[in-house]
C-alpha cells in the first residue's frame, strides 16, 4: 500500500493500493462467483462465500486504522459490480460504518465513473432525509474523485456525508469497486 493522501476532511486517497491487484481481480471475475442482485443493475459479491476478500478486510484493518487516527473493527468486505443504466444516489452511509474504503478494480480510468462527495457541512449535518439524487446537490457542495485502477479512497464516515455518483454507467460498460466496511470496536465487555 502506498501513501495515503488527504484529498478533503475525511478522505485519503491511496494509489497502487494492491500489490496483486491483477491476481486480486481474477479471484472473483471467474465463473464460480455467485454474484447477487440486491439492487437494479447492480450486482454484489456474497458477504458469507468469499472468504479471500474478508481476509483482506482483516489484513488491512492496521493500515486503515492509522491513516484514519481510530481503532476499528472489521465488518465486511464485497465487490461490487455497477451495470449500463446504473447510478449511485447520493447517500449517507449508515452510521454503524465508521469508516469505508472503495478500490477502483476497472481496467482503465473512466473519469465519469468518478464518486462525489458533498462538502457542504450543513448540508450533510442537517438534511432530513439519508437519499438524494444528485441534481439537488449544487456544483460548489461537491467534490469528485478519480475512478483510477487501483485508487482506493478511504472515507471517515464520521461526521456522515453525502457521496454517490453524477453519471449513468455507460451502455456495454461497468463500475467495479472493492469495498471494506469498518466500525468502532466493541466496548471492553460488551
Amino acid at each position: 500500500m502506498n501513501t495515503a493522501h488527504k484529498v478533503m476532511p475525511g478522505v485519503w486517497e491511496i494509489e497502487d493500493f494492491f500489490k496483486d491487484f491483477e491476481h486480486l481481480k481474477q479471484s472473483y471475475r471467474g465463473n464460480s462467483t455467485a454474484w447477487q442482485s440486491l439492487y437494479p443493475n447492480r450486482l454484489l459479491t456474497p458477504w458469507d462465500q468469499t472468504p479471500d476478500l474478508q481476509n483482506r478486510l482483516q489484513a488491512l484493518q492496521p493500515q486503515i486504522e492509522h491513516i484514519v487516527g481510530q481503532a476499528l473493527s472489521p465488518q465486511v468486505a464485497y465487490v461490487s459490480l455497477d451495470l449500463s443504466g446504473c447510478r449511485i444516489m447520493m447517500h449517507r452511509l449508515h452510521p454503524d460504518i465508521r469508516c469505508f474504503v472503495q478500490v477502483c478494480m476497472a481496467d482503465q480510468e473512466q473519469p465519469d465513473l468518478a464518486t462525489y462527495f458533498c462538502t457542504d457541512s450543513q448540508v450533510n449535518a442537517e438534511y432530513p432525509q439519508d437519499y438524494e439524487d444528485i441534481s439537488c446537490f449544487g456544483p460548489n457542495q461537491l467534490q469528485a474523485v478519480s475512478y483510477r485502477p487501483n485508487t482506493a479512497y478511504v472515507f471517515l464516515n464520521q461526521p456522515r456525508i453525502f457521496m454517490g455518483t453524477r453519471c449513468q454507467v455507460p451502455a456495454n460498460s461497468q463500475r467495479e469497486t472493492f469495498n471494506l466496511h469498518f466500525s468502532h470496536p466493541l466496548p471492553a465487555g460488551a
